[in-house]
């Protein structure tokens, strides 16, 4: 787009930031929790609730009937990867994000952990006292065990929420050649993001070149 389409954006996502009474919430797994639908952080999602249909997030989620093979993995402390959310359940986790995925996190970053869980190859660990890792299994947005003892998958679907406003602010400053914004906008969100790890000269962004900008404020929407 042109310096016009670009000034409209900023527009549109400046209205949007300040005039609705959005803030991030304070931890980065509170936003899919069940307990706390629609928070202040949440633009637009789609909404499930008990009784309606499920989600299709179980299809990601390791479902355990404590016979399958991943209970038999182990976990980073080397324990038995077991049922560690919970969730009682049988079934098959059809889909799998790639390793690397969950290896672009910083392990500081709460984001990692609020999303993924990995489970690492017990003979291995047998035969040579490390660790390798053979997937990961979504944690992020997993619904809830109701008092009936029936895990239901009814977390919102997130499509809009305050932290995309953020990086598209931080790509309209980009085009702009402000880095300064770059850098401020993309701050905000990696600070949420690493809680009371958070130190800014160790974390925090300096903006770069035009391309490295760019690559930044992809790889946080990634994350």
């Amino acid at each position: 787009g042109g310096a016009a389409d670009i000034a409209k954006a900023k527009t549109y996502f400046t209205n949007v930031m300040n005039n609705y009474g959005l803030s991030l919430q304070g931890n980065f797994a509170d936003v899919f929790s069940v307990t706390n639908k629609l928070s202040s952080e949440v633009i637009f999602a789609i909404h499930y609730g008990e009784g309606e249909a499920t989600n299709s997030l179980a299809d990601y989620t390791y479902m355990s009937d404590g016979r399958g093979i991943t209970m038999e993995q182990l976990d980073a402390t080397g324990q038995r990867f077991g049922d560690p959310f919970g969730l009682n359940a049988a079934g098959i986790q059809r889909y799998q994000y790639l390793d690397n995925i969950f290896l672009s996190f910083d392990p500081n970053d709460t984001r990692r952990d609020a999303t993924f869980k990995a489970s690492y190859s017990k003979s291995v660990y047998e035969q040579t006292g490390k660790l390798e890792m053979v997937g990961t299994h979504v944690h992020k947005n997993i619904g809830y065990t109701n008092d009936a003892g029936v895990h239901q998958f009814i977390g919102d679907f997130m499509y809009y929420r305050l932290p995309l406003v953020y990086l598209s602010l931080a790509e309209i400053a980009n085009y702009e050649g402000n880095g300064a914004d770059v850098a401020k906008y993309i701050n905000l969100v990696r600070k949420r993001a690493y809680g009371s790890n958070w130190n800014e000269a160790t974390y925090g962004y300096t903006a770069g070149s035009f391309t490295a900008n760019e690559l930044a404020i992809l790889g946080e929407k990634d994350r």
